[in-house]
């Protein structure tokens, strides 16, 4: 991944930076999410079929994390007088004097990128964060359920054309990539599975 603080103004570099670490790692849990849980039928019964407690808790666990992640990087500026590590935040220190081209562009991108996370948003305000009572009465087997693919989806890429903008209007030459490249990933927790469920059907017909 490239150092996002190469040519960044000294004013929000940080901020950037450490935005842009929280995105790469939710790219990476929402990547394995969708290699366990959001590939086909066929793999979630080669899941349940060896462990559907566990894998169960770590489909809930994923979709728990990611929802707060996106929840949490389009949080206002301030939550309970303190300021947040949030787009809006990022967004408050880019100096529309100075940058005035790549604030009316960033600005309206992020009020678009709003109205897209408010399905995530209402989750956590109401599941996830404060438990509300009317909420948690209503019969919901799975986090993993509320999460649309093609949902989440879009929203990272708009989470990764709002970074980019940013960055390339400092950096034209040089690509803020977030390509996830893991060799331990979900992929390889399916093949062992494969592998496993193989070696004991060959066992059976011995």
């Amino acid at each position: 991944m490239t150092n996002s603080q190469q040519k960044l103004p000294l004013e929000f570099a940080n901020i950037f930076e450490e935005l842009n670490q929280h995105m790469y790692s939710l790219h990476a849990n929402w990547l394995i999410f969708k290699q366990l849980f959001a590939t086909n039928e066929e793999r979630v019964k080669l899941l349940n079929d060896f462990a559907p407690i566990f894998f169960r808790y770590c489909q809930d666990s994923f979709a728990n994390d990611i929802i707060l992640s996106i929840a949490r990087l389009t949080d206002p500026i301030k939550s309970s007088g303190k300021n947040t590590l949030s787009l809006e935040q990022l967004i408050s220190k880019i100096n529309p004097t100075l940058y005035s081209d790549l604030r009316n562009s960033i600005d309206r991108q992020y009020l678009a990128l709003k109205k897209v996370c408010k399905p995530i948003k209402n989750v956590r305000n109401q599941k996830l964060a404060h438990n509300d009572l009317l909420t948690s009465l209503k019969l919901n087997p799975s986090l993993s359920t509320i999460i649309d693919k093609d949902l989440v989806d879009s929203i990272l890429h708009d989470f990764r054309k709002l970074m980019n903008t940013i960055w390339e209007y400092f950096n034209p030459d040089v690509e803020l990539g977030y390509e996830i490249i893991m060799t331990n990933d979900g992929e390889a927790i399916v093949s062992a599975l494969e592998k496993a469920r193989k070696y004991d059907q060959f066992k059976r017909r011995r």
